[in-house]
């Protein structure tokens, strides 16, 4: 892919270029008109010498360079450098016809209005402006009829006309020409993003649909391993044979964990099945799951619960809830308490999943829900992303709270029907 930095400079070169080549049949009428001007304001010879030669002068740079970039590409050095010898040019003119009064002041809007759309904000750019502003600095401080006096009214208003003119058509060349540039740039820069992102997630639902095929292939053959293993440890007779064995059935068992999570993670949003489902009886379902583990580990799991119905797949969101509420009892010591809620919010339900356990600190929420990324001993990660999948399917939210020492809150918040609207203010997902 190409970089940034490098579609920026081609476009810089390209409309350079064109600028360059643009900008003689721009300046020469306007150099013609302002020299019958001094003409016929009967300017002193000298003037006339020094203004006809020294536009002349530059004029013929500008067809040597229009010429040349016809030729050959223009490398951003020399388009800068071009744009410096016409400021400082310009700046010698308009001390020859006038100083601050000089009809000609306008023409340096247009070599430093162009750098600084070229180049933006730099230290070229900078010096470039402290340059020019030392310069006018200089012109206001030169004596009134010096070097030259200055020009009649009438041909200076023509001058001033004139000079202003050429200064917006090269400012319309140079600036509008890159502001298309990069903005063609950007869309381009915009369809090739797009383009890689559709070609990752092609190659991502490849590799799901792979690795999910690969888990089926390894669950059967680990089915008959297991089934085997047991076998031999009710046959086995020596104290220390039956606890490998159940080693290898535990570690056996790990995997099973491991291969069930990763196949309900990775199952498509078409398996979705809706209907209504009665969360409050789905809650208090799973606290009876749970009951027997928790008074085990000595915790207490309470439900408060209001009749709320929304449009889900029971079994998924089920799924979700029961590996979060898992968590949280392995988050939470002896003595601690889960707790579930269930209120009504807008057209749906916010269910909170809560324990007072050890909690988490920043970069441990920040990490949450990183497939195989997990505190817990044995712990797979894939229980937050699971469930998480599940939320995001319905089109839910769901959001994690956590403090050192102060336990976790993990709110999901449905609506009525997979897809549904949200009510406004919900917190974002994390």
């Amino acid at each position: 892919m190409v970089g940034h930095d490098a579609v920026r400079s081609s476009q810089v070169r390209a409309v350079g270029a064109a600028f360059l080549r643009a900008r003689p049949w721009v300046v020469a009428p306007v150099a013609i008109v302002n020299l019958l001007c001094l003409v016929r304001a009967d300017a002193p010879v000298l003037q006339l010498r020094v203004l006809g030669v020294g536009i002349a002068t530059l004029l013929g740079f500008f067809v040597y360079e229009a010429i040349r970039f016809r030729r050959e590409a223009v490398r951003e050095v020399q388009l800068r450098r071009s744009l410096w010898i016409t400021a400082a040019a310009l700046l010698l003119a308009c001390a020859a016809s006038g100083g601050p009064r000089s009809p000609m002041v306008t023409l340096l809007v247009a070599p430093v209005g162009v750098a600084f759309a070229a180049f933006g904000r730099g230290r070229g750019n900078t010096a470039l402006l402290l340059s020019v502003l030392a310069g006018l600095g200089g012109l206001a401080l030169l004596p009134a009829d010096t070097p030259f006096p200055a020009i009649a009214a009438r041909q200076a208003a023509v001058m001033t006309v004139a000079s202003a003119a050429a200064s917006l058509v090269l400012l319309w060349i140079g600036v509008t020409g890159l502001t298309t540039a990069y903005l063609e740039g950007g869309a381009a820069l915009a369809r090739t993003r797009d383009a890689m992102l559709d070609a990752m997630n092609d190659r991502m639902r490849g590799a799901e649909a792979l690795g999910a095929r690969v888990a089926h292939e390894i669950r059967n053959p680990l089915t008959a391993i297991k089934g085997l293993v047991q076998l031999l440890a009710r046959g086995a007779h020596e104290e220390r044979d039956q606890r490998r064995l159940e080693v290898v059935l535990a570690e056996v068992g790990r995997v099973e964990e491991t291969l069930a999570a990763y196949l309900s993670f990775a199952r498509p949003l078409a398996e979705l099945c809706p209907g209504p489902v009665q969360l409050a009886t789905l809650l208090q379902e799973l606290a009876l799951l749970l009951e027997a583990r928790a008074g085990a580990l000595g915790l207490q799991v309470v439900v408060r619960a209001e009749d709320v119905e929304i449009v889900g797949d029971r079994r998924r969101l089920q799924e979700a809830l029961l590996n979060l509420a898992s968590n949280a009892l392995e988050a939470t010591p002896p003595g601690g308490t889960l707790t579930l809620t269930l209120g009504p919010v807008g057209g749906g339900a916010r269910i909170e999943v809560i324990d007072d356990g050890q909690g988490m600190t920043a970069e441990q929420l920040a990490r949450l829900g990183t497939p195989f990324v997990t505190g817990r001993p044995g712990g797979t990660g894939l229980g937050v992303t699971l469930a998480r999948a599940v939320v995001l399917q319905h089109g839910g939210r769901m959001n994690h709270r956590s403090a050192p020492g102060q336990g976790t809150r993990v709110t999901l918040t449905l609506p009525g029907e997979p897809g549904g609207a949200l009510p406004d203010g919900e917190d974002p997902d994390r």
